[in-house]
C-alpha cells in the first residue's frame, strides 16, 4: 500500500519536473539511428531474458539471484541473469 504511494507521489514528482524543465536528453539521444536501434533491441532482450529466467526459476522452487542448487544449465542461466542485472 505504501510503495504503490510512494511510486505514484515519484511519477507526478517527476511529471512536473518535466512539465517545467522540459523532457531531459538522454546520452543516446547523439547516436546514430542504427546504435538507438541496437540498444533498444539489447535492453528488450535483456529485460524478457531476466524476467523469463527469473518466473521460470521461482516455480521450480529456486531463488535464481542467491541459489546454489541446480544442474549446469540453472548456473549458467544464474550467472547470465547476474550479470545483467549488474550491467544494466
Amino acid at each position: 500500500m505504501i510503495t504503490s504511494l510512494i511510486g505514484f507521489i515519484l511519477a507526478t514528482v517527476i511529471a512536473i519536473f518535466i512539465y517545467f524543465r522540459g523532457p531531459i536528453i538522454l546520452p543516446f539521444a547523439r547516436l546514430g539511428t542504427r546504435k538507438r536501434t541496437m540498444i533498444r533491441w539489447l535492453f528488450i532482450i535483456a529485460t524478457i531474458y531476466s524476467y523469463t529466467i527469473e518466473t521460470i526459476q521461482n516455480f521450480r522452487g529456486f531463488n535464481p539471484r542467491f541459489s546454489r542448487e541446480g544442474d549446469v544449465v540453472d548456473k549458467i542461466a544464474r550467472m547470465l541473469f547476474g550479470l545483467l542485472r549488474y550491467y544494466l
